[in-house]
């Protein structure tokens, strides 16, 4: 990507774990999906599908930023409910606009009058950010976008006022632009067989993040099968225990393969064994949730969609899709 897509990265977010410069190294596995993200990368639509907590909505951050200060087009930013909507834009997109310069030359003061900058309407030199909930039929038709940053997808309605789901509405906005066009979609999974993120990621190239051992250096898939209940991690290759400090030095080391190379998408999954050292869930945190969640069959759902970001398979796969999307926030 270019250096400019990186840059427009710096800003510093309140309430965040570790609030200051955006740093690459902190997280390097987003490092490819924000570039396939920038204009430099051909694609159009972008696939991560995740567990909680490893930064699916900064990616979404990051990429607002760039297209505020470097590449500028009306955008919408797609979420299942006005609380999500209302979270994103006070607790995330404001700060962060508060806290970068670069932002803040882009886009005129909230309190200001008329400024263009509400809850809900950001606008900013060359373009605007629309934030819309999956639920409001009349504000997806609204106007064309060239950027549809789309947040926990598996919450969205599948079938709004009969038109389809609120994401198929979404992407027929973009439809101006096709051949510059950008879609993002990140989400944890839900129910195998009813699950938007993990259909896409499948139809994707399906990038795995291979990690080197720190003993032995073989690369491999960080699994939860070979999590240890100490919360160390046991080496598929050497079958030496490897200790969560050397994340850092394990991930900056880090590649993505794909297991489906002919697909032009790029689709990226992770799971919660790669958080970023002392930023999420420890290993061992996981270990113990996961000896929870095999005791309890409501708790291993969670664990599965939340923790291993993978769809759930099992006697509730053909859950009624209405409860499904009874999670969205309305």
């Amino acid at each position: 990507a270019s250096d400019a897509f990186h840059a427009a990265r710096g800003f510093a977010e309140v309430g965040a774990a570790e609030p200051g410069q955006w740093r690459n190294a902190r997280n390097p596995h987003l490092v490819e999906i924000m570039d396939c993200l920038s204009p430099a990368h051909p694609c159009e639509r972008v696939v991560f599908k995740k567990p909680t907590q490893v930064g699916g909505t900064e990616v979404l951050l990051n990429m607002l930023g760039f297209i505020m200060c470097h590449d500028p087009g009306p955008c919408m930013l797609l979420v299942p409910g006005i609380d999500m909507a209302e979270r994103h834009s006070k607790q995330r997109i404001a700060p962060s606009i508060d806290a970068s310069p670069e932002w803040r030359a882009h886009v005129k003061p909230a309190r200001s009058r008329d400024s263009g900058n509400t809850v809900r309407v950001k606008e900013f030199r060359g373009g605007i950010l629309v934030i819309v909930t999956s639920n409001s039929a009349s504000a997806l038709r609204s106007m064309p976008v060239r950027y549809l940053l789309c947040d926990e997808v598996d919450k969205y309605l599948k079938n709004l006022d009969d038109e389809g789901s609120a994401f198929e509405i979404a992407v027929r906005r973009t439809s101006t632009y096709v051949g510059r066009r950008k879609v993002y979609l990140c989400s944890s999974p839900t129910i195998k067989g009813d699950s938007l993120i993990d259909a896409e990621y499948q139809a994707s190239a399906q990038r795995e993040r291979h990690i080197p051992c720190p003993h032995c250096a073989a690369l491999q898939v960080l699994v939860m099968d070979q999590l240890l209940d100490d919360g160390r991690y046991l080496c598929t290759a050497c079958g030496t225990p490897i200790d969560e400090q050397f994340k850092p030095q394990m991930f900056a080391r880090g590649q993505w393969i794909a297991k489906n190379p002919a697909s032009a998408v790029p689709g990226f999954h992770l799971n919660a064994l790669y958080a970023p050292y002392r930023l999420g869930e420890s290993w061992l945190a996981i270990a113990a949730e996961r000896a929870l969640a095999k005791a309890n069959p409501e708790r291993l759902v969670t664990f599965v969609n939340t923790f291993c970001g993978e769809a759930f398979e099992g006697e509730r796969q053909q859950a009624d899709a209405a409860v499904i999307e009874a999670r969205a926030e309305l």
